[in-house]
């Protein structure tokens, strides 16, 4: 599996439900900005992520995160609105890598993210036996 042609090849979907996910989260600061603003933002934030895969540098993502952090917080958003907005985009991500990920493949495609599970042992018989 690409990896970065499956995330370019799904970008409009992914970045349209995880907005829509947003605005239905009812999220005042969100809510204010509007679904267009908000759309707009996920989709600079799904851009970065695309260019820190591709180039193996999470300077540019980390720089962004941080401006925004600091833009929400002088601009009064709550610190739970801005996780649950990049968490929505992360959620809507995993969704469709994991679809794309035939089950019997799995251990294969994420052997190498085990040693970042809490409890590697116990959740990958879980995951492979569904």
């Amino acid at each position: 599996m690409d990896l970065i042609k499956l995330l370019q090849d799904k970008q409009t979907e992914i970045v349209s439900e995880a907005s829509d996910i947003l605005q239905r989260s009812r999220l005042q600061h969100y809510a204010e900005d509007g679904a267009t603003t908000s759309r707009e933002r996920l989709n600079q934030l799904y851009e970065l992520m695309l260019l820190s895969l591709e180039t193996h540098n999470l300077v540019p993502t980390m720089e962004y995160t941080e401006k925004i952090a600091t833009e929400r917080f002088e601009a009064g958003y709550d610190l739970r609105e801005v996780q649950t907005a990049i968490n929505v985009l992360e959620e809507t991500i995993w969704k469709e890598v994991v679809a794309a990920v035939p089950r019997t493949n799995w251990r294969r495609h994420w052997a190498w993210s085990a040693p970042y599970w809490a409890q590697p042992r116990t959740l990958w018989p879980a995951i492979t036996s569904r």
